[in-house]
């Protein structure tokens, strides 16, 4: 064999071994960089048209089981207004359950324990591994428009009163690493936020009609109603009305609250009607009843004996509803949403 062959043979080898080698980086880095922007980041997101969803436990713990499902787990964010000693900002939360062992784990592994050696994901140190409350995930990373993404407990968010007692109580948070670098904060600090969403609730409190909303919107109550007195009738397994009138009335009732619609240029939500808080959580009941339905094979959608007679007392409700004993238990939760949430710095 000559030299030359030699040479050439040995550039050749040589190459192939530099392309393996790069392209085995660059394979590498794809896949770290996937799980690292995918793996704290959810693949799909589950909302509600109405806004909270009160059966969220249940829900995470039926989509955790789903073929293919490697994690689910219920998540609340959105914007808060931050005051601590000296600086006042807005700024990001995601909040999660930290029933959910998965998320706690994943939280672990993101504190920056090299500046902030303290810095711990419990967010309950005086009950140790007894019942925990909800608690945030931190995303790291740059921030444009708002600089830091601190996390917040899910207490502070837009939850139902008495739906999530369990969650109430927290008050440990756990913050990026560049928040607490830019304003100075470190791990056991007080720190106080407003969130942004319990504003809306208390606008909402103050910019109510001067009309109860049966009176305002009286041919969708009373075509609804209407609706309600002919489709029911007595089974021998509860009550059962035709699948499509079900449905005919839920839409008519929908429009009452906002919504969100698919159109050419993606979803929007509709503003849905004016009306007050208790009004509009009422509205929410009925369709919530009218969706606790058992659907089955040839038409018919089968509801508890009592459904008929729930839903007009409801209705009743509605029209009858006094005003100034709604307006003044509205104000008396004001306090609720205003008053900051007091909160200590956990990592």
């Amino acid at each position: 064999m000559s030299i030359i062959t030699l040479i050439s043979l040995l550039g050749v080898a040589f190459g192939v071994m530099v392309l393996i080698v790069v392209l085995s980086i660059h394979n590498g880095f794809e896949r770290n960089l996937k799980d690292t922007l995918l793996g704290h980041s959810p693949h799909i997101s589950i909302q509600s048209s109405y806004g909270t969803i009160s059966n969220w436990k249940e829900m995470e713990i039926s989509l955790a089981k789903q073929e293919k499902v490697e994690s689910a787990f219920a998540l609340v964010e959105g914007f808060v207004l931050l005051d601590s000693r000296a600086w006042q900002r807005p700024s990001y939360f995601r909040a999660f359950n930290t029933e959910n062992e998965g998320q706690i784990r994943a939280l672990e592994e993101m504190l920056d324990r090299d500046s902030f050696p303290n810095s711990s994901a419990d967010f309950n140190p005086a009950l140790g591994d007894s019942v925990r409350s909800a608690s945030p995930v931190v995303p790291e990373g740059d921030n444009s428009d708002i600089e830091v993404r601190p996390l917040v407990p899910l207490d502070t968010a837009d939850l139902p009163p008495g739906d999530n007692d369990e969650l109430y109580g927290n008050r440990y948070v756990v913050v990026s690493s560049q928040l607490a670098k830019s304003i100075g904060l470190k791990v056991g600090d007080d720190i106080r936020i407003i969130a942004a969403s319990n504003l809306d609730e208390v606008m909402a409190v103050y910019s109510v009609p001067n009309k109860r909303a049966w009176e305002l919107y009286t041919d969708v109550f009373e075509d609804f109603e209407g609706r309600l007195k002919m489709i029911f009738e007595i089974s021998s397994e509860g009550e059962k009305s035709l699948s499509v009138e079900v449905t005919n009335a839920y839409k008519v009732f929908q429009q009452l609250l906002p919504m969100i619609v698919s159109t050419p240029k993606g979803e929007v939500e509709t503003e849905g009607l004016e009306m007050r808080p208790a009004e509009r959580e009422i509205v929410r009941d009925i369709l919530d009843r009218l969706d606790f339905v058992d659907r089955r094979e040839g038409g018919f959608d089968y509801f508890p004996l009592g459904t008929k007679k729930e839903l007009l007392d409801k209705l009743k409700k509605l029209r009858e509803l006094d005003l100034e004993r709604a307006d003044n238990e509205a104000f008396r939760k004001i306090e609720k949403f205003v008053v900051p949430k007091e909160l200590r710095i956990q990592g």
